[in-house]
């Protein structure tokens, strides 16, 4: 049985999902210490990573396996049109194909393109537990088996915690 999973803690995984461009942003350094500059590299040659595509990288230094990396879209000052929403979709989509294509039994994302890139919180969330929700439902024979929601921000973590206490309680 599959199941979806919030936590702002800390789990062993078979992936971590992140913006292809987190690495070139404020947190770089950071990421770089953690990861290691082998992750960096490899990163480079995602620079040619499409909006909703989905790549893999390996997980160096980072307690990952493997890294998914995706690139949803950048609302930061404006009203989030259809596209966007239809975008961040497929964003979860394209990776959630990726884990079955090599077999991994679980995925944690983070809240793709909510914070630095201004997707409004309240509606990311909305969009990533229904697109798990309808993936699982119509891959019955997924390889997936957990998805796993982080959210680092507190509030990032309240509202995530609101809506995914409010999508059990509705199933």
């Amino acid at each position: 049985m599959s199941q979806l999973i919030f936590t702002s803690e800390k789990d062993e995984i078979d992936f971590r999902v992140h913006l292809a461009g987190y690495i070139r942003m404020k947190k770089k350094r950071r990421y770089r210490r953690k990861a290691g500059y082998l992750l960096v590299r490899e990163c480079k040659s995602l620079r040619n990573c499409l909006q909703v595509e989905a790549k893999i990288t390996k997980g160096y230094k980072l307690p990952e396996i493997t890294v998914i990396h995706t690139v949803g879209p950048n609302c930061s000052g404006q009203e989030i049109q259809k596209s966007d929403k239809d975008m961040l979709r497929k964003c979860y989509q394209n990776c959630l194909k990726l884990c079955d294509v090599i077999n991994l039994s679980s995925i944690a994302f983070c809240l793709i393109s909510c914070g630095e890139f201004g997707y409004d919180v309240y509606v990311g969330t909305q969009i990533s537990l229904e697109e798990s929700t309808n993936y699982l439902r119509d891959k019955p024979d997924s390889s997936i088996k957990d998805i796993i929601f982080t959210a680092f921000d507190p509030n990032d973590a309240n509202i995530f915690d609101r809506v995914f206490e409010g999508k059990k309680r509705n199933n």
